[in-house]
């Protein structure tokens, strides 16, 4: 994840960055939402490699699923889409706040 992200807690050593809460009473969303599977790392990966994503603009933002599965040839479709179904609509939100808090955030 990038800094933006996650507001520098771990230059900060700041408690959510250990996996505590922090001032706020929040978790950090980088240890909340870590993959817990081999299987919900090997789609992570996936998706965030180029190519993971297809549309943007005026054409809706959705996971590739050809691609990721091409990727995961090794992996059990049904648990790819699982995983990609339960993904997706998460991702798709989170982007959507952060892209609210960049709009929101004032040029330095």
């Amino acid at each position: 994840m990038t800094p933006e992200f996650c507001g520098n807690c771990r230059k900060l050593n700041q408690p959510c960055a250990s996996g505590r809460p922090d001032a706020k009473g929040r978790l950090c969303p980088q240890i909340e939402h870590a993959c817990r599977t081999t299987e919900g790392a090997a789609v992570w990966s996936a998706v965030s490699r180029a190519g993971g994503w297809t549309g943007g603009g005026m054409t809706p933002r959705r996971v590739d699923r050809a691609a990721v599965r091409a990727r995961l040839e090794g992996i059990d479709g049904w648990i790819v889409e699982t995983l990609i179904d339960t993904f997706e609509p998460a991702a798709l939100a989170a982007a959507v706040r952060s892209e609210a808090r960049k709009k929101l955030k004032p040029k330095t």
